[in-house]
């Protein structure tokens, strides 16, 4: 079907063609984490380049999440809905695990510092720029944060610049602009 026929994608519905894309990322990750290196082996070189089926996931839910703020620009209080739901789908379950290491981290003699607030606070991928090591002892590790720091900077970033350009080609220079931006601001 020619490109000029097919309807607009609709974001509100679940997109079949995308889980392709997710189930390689999700290989790549986990080969990444978890096959062996071995020299001349196919397999441990793309388990090397597995990190960036975490890039994948980014990317994909960077076009998901895009498409259902543009498709629900028009509602009233659309914002606002976009974060109740995204804070009622990650908000209980970090907090929890917050909660829990606070509680536990005396009787299991767990150092907490002040080293230790990005960690609680959506920042764990900063930690490494700011070059603060956490102080959580050597059994706690939250190393694993750092992605979901970045899908929350995010959505706290974009969502409201989306419904500022409401426009599908100021969004898409607001897209083209960013990307510009990180290729010079990885060297």
């Amino acid at each position: 079907m020619p490109l000029e026929h097919r309807p607009p994608l609709d974001f509100r519905r679940h997109i079949a063609s995308l889980d392709g894309l997710r189930g390689l990322a999700i290989s790549l990750v986990f080969l990444h984490h978890f096959y062996p290196r071995e020299r001349f082996n196919p397999l441990s070189l793309v388990a090397s380049a597995g990190w960036t089926g975490v890039d994948l996931f980014f990317v994909l839910s960077g076009f998901l999440i895009t498409g259902i703020l543009y498709d629900t620009l028009a509602f009233p209080r659309s914002l606002r809905t976009f974060f109740a739901r995204r804070s009622l789908r990650i908000f209980p379950v970090y907090l929890l695990m917050v909660a829990l290491v606070v509680v536990f981290a005396r009787p299991l003699q767990v150092p907490l510092g002040w080293r230790d607030i990005p960690f609680f606070a959506y920042g764990a991928n900063l930690t490494r720029v700011l070059q603060i090591d956490p102080e959580f002892g050597p059994y706690l590790r939250f190393w694993h944060l750092w992605s979901l720091a970045v899908e929350e900077q995010f959505y706290l970033l974009w969502a409201p610049l989306v419904f500022l350009l409401a426009r599908r080609g100021r969004i898409m220079g607001a897209c083209c602009v960013g990307i510009a931006a990180a290729i010079l601001l990885r060297g």
